[in-house]
């Protein structure tokens, strides 16, 4: 007669208990690597797809060192205190050099509170559901939140600031007249080393988040202290 050979019933259910085990550990570091290699992808996009549309622009309005608000000077004090509190102006200023090179799927006004972003603030979708707050501060200041509204909502880990500096305030946060956007924060943070960066990140210091990003090539790398 011959010999069939298998499993028993209970060697099958120890190797299943050991898969399980394996897949419980390994389980959660794959998702947060997947949920990186999708931010990595959507901010870079973002990156991209603004920087674009500054250089297109730049070709019929001139060089974005010299774009104003309409209305009024972009040094006036005054005008600027009045623009800064005036939505249909923050429209303008973006329908008049980025709307037609960005396309949005949609374009309006915040309908609700969110954790650092008010309600009533201008926003923008991109074609993936990622969201752009914008409004009027020293520049015009972009907030990408790359999930939309979903949360956490916290700068770091799914917004990130960026500006878009004129003449006026360009000196203050970018190292020299030759950029105009990218990470919001003072030109210092420029000088500063990969290490420092992602000490102050760890800190707490949300912006400087951003610039570690922009040095990795907008990749969110292992030592990332952010969990997405």
């Amino acid at each position: 007669m011959k010999k069939h050979f298998g499993f028993t019933l209970a060697e099958t259910l120890i190797t299943l208990g050991i898969i399980g085990v394996v897949a419980a550990l390994t389980m959660p570091s794959l998702i947060q690597n997947q949920k990186r290699k999708e931010a990595s992808t959507r901010i870079k996009k973002f990156y991209s797809v603004i920087s674009q549309a500054i250089k297109l622009s730049e070709i019929e309005n001139g060089p974005s060192l010299y774009w104003e608000f309409k209305g009024g000077s972009d040094t006036d004090p005054e005008y600027r205190e009045e623009i800064a509190s005036d939505k249909a102006k923050t429209f303008e200023f973006f329908d008049t050099y980025l709307d037609k090179y960005i396309s949005p799927i949609k374009k309006e006004l915040a309908d609700r509170d969110e954790k650092g972003v008010s309600k009533g603030y201008p926003y923008f979708v991109l074609k993936d559901g990622s969201y752009v707050f914008f409004h009027r501060g020293g520049c015009f200041d972009m907030t990408f939140d790359l999930n939309g509204h979903k949360l956490p909502n916290q700068y770091g880990r799914d917004r990130f600031k960026f500006l878009l500096c004129t003449a006026k305030n360009n000196n203050e946060y970018f190292p020299n007249s030759n950029i105009t956007f990218g990470p919001a924060f003072q030109k210092d943070a420029y000088n500063l080393s990969r290490t420092e960066l992602l000490s102050k990140c760890k800190q707490g210091h949300s912006t400087y988040c951003t610039q570690l990003l922009m040095i990795d090539g907008w990749e969110f790398k292992d030592d990332y202290p952010l969990k997405l």
